[in-house]
Order: structure tokens, then sequence, then C-alpha cells
């Protein structure tokens, strides 16, 4: 997966794709800082994937807040970008409750490692 996003660090809607102007997928982003830093959490200390896991979950997490978040914007959730259905023309860069639910939830593993 981390082979497979593109330089901004928010992934495309479907990890097939390494490049082009693919549509953006927030909430699969949120879902990989999630197990990023689940999986860095069961690695001991001395594991150098540990640092790996937890760097690029910092990254796809800072993106997503400076890319996805728009408080100024008033839009129906947290954060924007999400990509439900591409291929049935459906749920295309929007909000979902899934994509703000893992939003929050990559924010608190985040802040609190061993929460």
């Amino acid at each position: 997966m981390l082979n497979h996003l593109p330089e901004d660090m928010i992934p495309y809607w479907d990890f097939d794709f390494v490049d082009g102007d693919q549509p953006r997928d927030s909430s699969a982003g949120a879902i990989a800082v999630c197990g990023l830093l689940e999986m860095a959490r069961m690695l001991d200390d001395e594991d150098p994937d540990k640092t790996i896991f937890r760097s690029a979950a910092a990254q796809m997490l800072e993106a997503l807040i400076d890319k996805c978040t728009d408080l100024d914007e008033r839009d129906d959730g947290l954060i924007n970008h999400v990509t439900a259905a591409l291929p049935q023309r459906s749920g295309i860069d929007q909000t979902a409750v899934y994509g703000d639910y893992f939003y929050l939830e990559a924010l608190v593993r985040y802040r609190y490692p061993n929460f």
C-alpha cells in the first residue's frame, strides 16, 4: 500500500493506481493510518518497521489534515474527498460517516499510541 501512494500521501480510490488523475479516497487514508499505527504498536521498539509505520502514518495523517479538512467549508462531515463507489458513479468526492469515524480514530491513535 505504501508503494502505491501518490506524492501527496492521499490514496487513490483504488490502491491499484500509482499515478494519474484518479479521484482520491481520504477514508482509505484514515483507515490505513489506523492500521499502520496498530502495526507499529505491536512491534518492539527496536524493530525498524516500527519507525517506518509510524513515519508513514504521520505523513498520511498530516496530509489528511492539510488537504482533506476545511473547517471554513461547511460540509456534512469532518473529512472531505471520500470516494465510495466510483465504478457505480456514486459517492465520489464527498463526506461519509465512516470516513469521519476513521479520521477521528486515526487522530486519537496517533495522539495516544498506547490507548
